[in-house]
C-alpha cells in the first residue's frame, strides 16, 4: 500500500528487471521476466524494457537491485552489483 516502508515482490521483481537492464545483463533480464510473468518474455518485451531502462539511464537515475535480492543461484551477475563494489 502507499506510504508502506517495505517492497512486495513484484515491485522487487520489478527494480532487478530494470536494474540488469540498465547493466545489460540480459540473462538476469529475463530470468527476472520469466519469474515475475510465468512465461519466457518475447524478444518485443526483453526490447521495451531496454528502452525504459535506457531512457530511464539517460535521465541519470540509476536502478539498482536491493542488497537483500543481488544474489542469485549461479552466483552474483553485474546487475547485482552496487556502484563502487567488486
Amino acid at each position: 500500500p502507499p506510504g508502506c516502508g517495505r517492497l512486495t515482490h513484484h515491485e522487487v521483481a520489478v527494480i532487478c528487471i530494470f536494474s540488469a537492464a540498465q547493466a545489460c545483463d540480459y540473462p538476469a533480464m529475463e530470468a527476472h521476466l520469466r519469474r515475475l510473468l510465468g512465461i519466457h518474455p518475447s524478444t518485443s518485451l526483453s526490447d521495451i524494457v531496454t528502452s525504459v531502462a535506457d531512457r530511464i539511464a539517460g535521465a541519470r537515475y540509476a536502478i539498482h537491485a536491493p542488497k537483500s535480492v543481488r544474489q542469485v543461484p549461479r552466483g552474483e551477475t553485474p546487475a547485482f552489483k552496487l556502484k563502487g563494489e567488486r
